[in-house]
């Protein structure tokens, strides 16, 4: 065998040689890139969980404060007062005006939560991803109902206390059962049926979840 016979062959097994090393490079990257997205995903999926499981806590802490029957002045201390507003309509107002900022606390943490809703969506399985929005809109429609009792409650009250000051001494003072009703509803902290209806949404989110967050 000459010598550039040999020379010849060994410039194809050289080649050979670095063509099998940039396949096996190959491989070798596109297997660490897989583990790097999968741990990268594992991250995101770990945080959302936690997002989701700590705002629907947040939720339902808020949900039972927005329930207490009793309100600070620093509640209502920002109102804006009307003139000759008496004091019984005041009182209405003050109330009222409090309540909607305990609301509010509930829409943003409510929102917020839609917003994770989407991340879900890309993130999670399927079926977790439909049990998230399912229990987004159960504490949707808890909100709306606690916050439609609260409008009427207080459209009641203030109706009845200008209508007192219209017509003082025809009003006994006392109020409908419709009225003790919505209070009855709005103002039950513990054990009612919309309690329980957050109570049940939140702990069916965190079973789900689970997984994610070991």
């Amino acid at each position: 065998m000459d010598t550039n016979s040999v020379s010849m062959i060994v410039s194809m097994i050289s080649s050979m040689l670095i063509g099998v090393s940039t396949v096996c490079l190959a491989i070798v990257a596109i297997l660490g890139l897989r583990t790097w997205r999968k741990e990268l995903t594992g991250r995101a999926q770990f945080q959302l969980a936690r997002d989701l499981i700590s705002h629907s806590h947040r939720f339902k802490e808020e949900f039972r404060r927005a329930r207490i029957p009793v309100f600070s002045t620093d509640e209502y201390a920002t109102r804006r007062r009307e003139e000759n507003e008496t004091q019984e309509t005041s009182a209405v107002l003050d109330e009222r005006y409090a309540m909607n900022r305990r609301l509010e606390r509930l829409v943003e943490i409510a929102r917020n939560m839609r917003v994770l809703e989407w991340e879900a969506g890309v993130l999670l399985k399927k079926d977790d991803s439909t049990l998230v929005s399912e229990v987004i809109e159960r504490l949707w429609h808890c909100y709306a109902k606690l916050g439609g009792a609260v409008d009427e409650y207080y459209l009641e009250r203030l109706n009845l206390a200008q209508r007192r000051e219209r017509y003082p001494g025809e009003q006994d003072g006392t109020e409908d059962d419709y009225v003790r009703q919505l209070r009855r509803e709005i103002f039950a902290i513990e054990g009612d049926d919309l309690s329980k209806q957050v109570d049940s949404a939140i702990n069916q989110l965190r079973s789900a979840l689970r997984r994610y967050v070991k």
